[in-house]
């Protein structure tokens, strides 16, 4: 195995340093002061658990990359043949019910649209948007290498995703779009397509894109580079105003039982069929603030699994990435790396463990195998049925 392969070592590494080191930076030599939020944080800072937020923060940290690195010391990459890409017309099918199912949704919230940077975002229309924009993304990935052979159905893909991705811009949702391209940057760059400077050059335009868009929500229409400087700042220190309140207000516990976390799975339920699952997720009951709506990645941990138990979750998540990446062969097992890659840098350490967990195992994972699945077995019986009639 080679460690240069481990991608989501160095995404989760830059997640870490953006949202757990950054603000500590700032405050440390009190930068920012007086802006927008930033009292918060200063309210909550206190340098009495510096220790014990850098023991955990570098605990998480060491935590996952150990878990990643483990394999590499017992585990042989076993050579897999080559899995061929599935296709066939029953999944263009499904493809075209969940095109038809986002615009119907799409139609009957126009008045919604676009409107997310002066209102309140409609949390049922946008995930049921977000949901279907993922699926289209990981067959976009699923199709990248291929698309000269299914050039028709790729480019509905790439039209119905770009569509989706327009209108969660205009919902103000710019992190569900924000992950599609880093699954698209991860994927090149594995592929040796685009070189880090690439990489670098290109994350570094849509960044600035965003920013701009954020500064404009706020209703300022002259953009400057110390704006921007704060706004791109503003993520990781509102984000972290949860943690430096939750350290403030509270004695941990070593270990603990992860209620929030297992009753996170009912988050796998569509909202169609249960619009109040939230209200059956176990709630963070722990003491911290969150005025931004972000929550914290160390919160999530604290809480649900203790100090000690959050870097065993962390070393079983380097784990189940590494497996991910070794283990599963073929366009399926590849695409599944990079659209969970996606997950790490940003929404890993900003989203509550319920939105984390439907991104990488139901978004991801359960609706493509459904799909893939289900139009072979579709697939299967019609052929039999018409093999039958001639007989």
């Amino acid at each position: 195995m080679k460690r240069n392969k481990l991608l989501h070592i160095y995404l989760f590494t830059f997640g870490f340093f953006y949202y757990l080191i950054l603000p500590l930076i700032v405050l440390i030599w009190n930068l920012f002061d007086g802006y927008p939020g930033m009292n918060y944080l200063y309210m909550y800072y206190d340098k009495s658990f510096l220790c014990d937020y850098i023991f955990i923060s570098m605990g998480v940290l060491f935590s996952f990359i150990l878990g990643s690195l483990m394999p590499i010391f017992y585990i042989k990459k076993r050579k897999c043949k080559e899995n061929k890409v599935v296709y066939n017309k029953i999944i263009v099918l499904f493809l075209v019910m969940l095109f038809i199912f986002a615009n119907i949704v799409i139609y009957y919230n126009k008045g919604l649209l676009f409107n997310g940077y002066v209102g309140d975002i409609d949390i049922l229309f946008t995930g049921q948007i977000t949901s279907i924009n993922t699926v289209f993304l990981f067959f976009l990935l699923y199709y990248i290498d291929v698309k000269k052979k299914f050039y028709t159905l790729f480019m509905f893909i790439l039209l119905s995703f770009t569509e989706f991705c327009i209108v969660l811009l205009g919902m103000g949702s710019r992190m569900y779009v924000f992950i599609p391209c880093i699954a698209l940057l991860v994927y090149y760059y594995d592929k040796g397509k685009l070189l880090l400077k690439h990489v670098f050059v290109i994350l570094t335009f849509l960044i600035v894109l965003l920013l701009t868009m954020a500064i404009w929500r706020l209703g300022d229409t002259v953009v400057s580079f110390d704006k921007l400087l704060f706004m791109s700042c503003a993520e990781p220190l509102y984000t972290w105003v949860s943690a430096v309140s939750m350290f403030s207000e509270n004695e941990f516990c070593y270990f603990s039982f992860p209620d929030n976390f297992i009753t996170s799975f009912l988050n796998f339920i569509p909202s169609v069929l249960l619009p109040n699952k939230s209200d059956f997720i176990s709630l963070v009951d722990i003491k911290f603030e969150a005025p931004f709506g972000a929550l914290s990645l160390l919160v999530s941990l604290v809480y649900n699994f203790g100090v000690f138990g959050s870097f065993l979750a962390l070393f079983f998540l380097g784990l189940f990435f590494t497996y991910v990446r070794y283990n599963f062969s073929g366009y399926f097992g590849n695409t599944y790396y990079y659209c969970i890659c996606s997950v790490i840098p940003f929404q890993l350490f900003r989203d509550n463990l319920s939105i984390v967990n439907k991104m990488i195992f139901y978004n991801f994972l359960i609706i493509p195998i459904a799909i893939l699945l289900l139009s072979n077995l579709i697939k299967w019986i019609i052929v039999r049925y018409c093999n039958n009639l001639h007989e």
